[in-house]
């Protein structure tokens, strides 16, 4: 048996990519007035640098909800609904933390293997895990590991936990289960399928695949076949071009 703890739900992109304050969608940048941030208001009056403005909540403030009058908005609140404050994610994350121990308690008492996802999450939010040279992260979009709602895993996100789970029980149970193959979740399906077409993988998984470092080719690309797959994919003319990739 493997469990899994709670993850601390502030570690999600789902509570963490809208700040609380206003910030300009063209730029993406903070809006300042008077050189200083302008914050959003919430069900309770303007936000503080603690709360969070939850990724659900960008239709309202399209329409200039949780917007002041003097930045261009209705001056009318975000409703509860979008978001989470400071003092609720504190109440629930204690809860969280009170799960986590009987979690560990019971895994312990009965032998099972303890998956300690609530710290690899929190680890991803704050510094973001290599994995043969390529950074993920919890950013939303740009990450990696999260899709767009911005709570459940992508590919890659399912099959790096996936990972954690085999480790823990290898860990605890002295057992060798093989880790997931982690090159299709990341450059695709025809990494590693035999006799994929040379060429016919996008431009972004080539460049990808130039970041790798030594441990991804001894560890990740787990076939021969991925490995040779790959490499043609580097050293082959692109289909129909014409012209060969300079490296």
């Amino acid at each position: 048996m493997a469990i899994a703890n709670i993850p601390d739900v502030t570690s999600i992109p789902f509570v963490t990519t809208i700040p609380p304050v206003l910030v300009n969608p063209h730029t993406n940048q903070v809006v300042l007035i008077n050189n200083a941030p302008v914050p959003l208001i919430g069900p309770k009056g303007l936000l503080t640098p603690g709360d969070h403005v939850l990724l659900s909540a960008s239709a309202d403030l399209g329409k200039g909800l949780g917007i002041p009058v003097q930045a261009g908005g209705t001056g009318l609140p975000l409703p509860a609904s979008d978001v989470l404050l400071a003092a609720d994610a504190q109440t629930i994350n204690q809860r969280v933390g009170q799960f986590n121990s009987v979690i560990q308690a019971t895994a312990s008492s009965v032998g099972a293997a303890l998956v300690d996802v609530n710290s690899l999450l929190k680890q991803l939010a704050s510094n973001g895990i290599e994995v043969g040279g390529i950074p993920f992260t919890a950013s939303f979009l740009t990450g990696g590991v999260f899709s767009y709602d911005g709570v459940h895993p992508t590919r890659y996100g399912y099959a790096f936990v996936a990972n954690a789970f085999i480790d823990a029980i290898n860990a605890q149970f002295n057992a060798a289960i093989p880790e997931a193959n982690l090159s299709p979740a990341i450059f695709g399906d025809s990494v590693g399928a035999p006799g994929a077409a040379a060429g016919a993988e996008s431009a972004t998984m080539v460049e990808a695949s130039r970041a790798l470092t030594q441990a991804v080719w001894t560890r990740y690309l787990m076939t021969p076949d991925a490995t040779r797959n790959l490499l043609s994919i580097l050293v082959t003319p692109a289909a129909g071009r014409g012209h060969h990739r300079k490296h």
